[in-house]
């Protein structure tokens, strides 16, 4: 799966155009970085994304539900990296099948969480971009402005676990 992706013009007359990509292996989870010339062919592979919903957490097990065949889905916890950070109840989420077999989930770019833990801003602190850390309800560590309360909600991207915005 690739991730990220930049183009590089070479500077000498006649050379490729390179394709610079960090790629997850949909099977490992491992990253990597490649580069490739622009142009250069690949075999597809045999991918099918389709609507899921998170269910629940059963033991080690993650359960969504395939929205196309109406299937509970489990996905084993090494087969997830940081994504249970993210999920909670009915989710809508993008079930990932590598050869009719699910290997993973694909998040939607923001969620809203609920902190569960996060110190009281200190008075008196106006230092531009000072940040604090809070608990969300999943367990995901967040560093958020001083103005954030515990009773707060929060958008969270979750392609980097970055704060965006407090929800009303």
């Amino acid at each position: 799966m690739i991730l990220e992706s930049t183009s590089q013009s070479p500077s000498a007359r006649g050379g490729a155009t390179l394709i610079k990509v960090k790629v997850k292996h949909i099977l490992s989870g491992q990253f990597a970085a490649a580069t490739f010339k622009a142009g250069e062919k690949f075999r597809e592979p045999d991918i099918e994304m389709r609507s899921g919903e998170y269910l629940y957490q059963d033991g080690t097990d993650w359960v969504f539900l395939d929205q196309v065949t109406y299937e509970q889905v489990a996905l084993a916890a090494d087969t997830l990296t940081d994504e249970p950070y993210y999920l909670t109840d009915n989710l809508p989420v993008r079930l990932i099948y590598y050869n009719q077999r699910p290997v993973g989930v694909e998040l939607p770019h923001s969620v809203v969480l609920n902190i569960s833990q996060c110190d009281p801003g200190i008075r008196g602190d106006t230092v531009s971009a000072v940040t604090k850390e809070a608990i969300m309800e999943t367990g995901l560590r967040v560093q958020v402005p001083m103005f954030i309360e515990k009773t707060d909600k929060l958008r969270i991207d979750t392609r980097d676990g970055r704060y965006l915005e407090r929800v009303k």
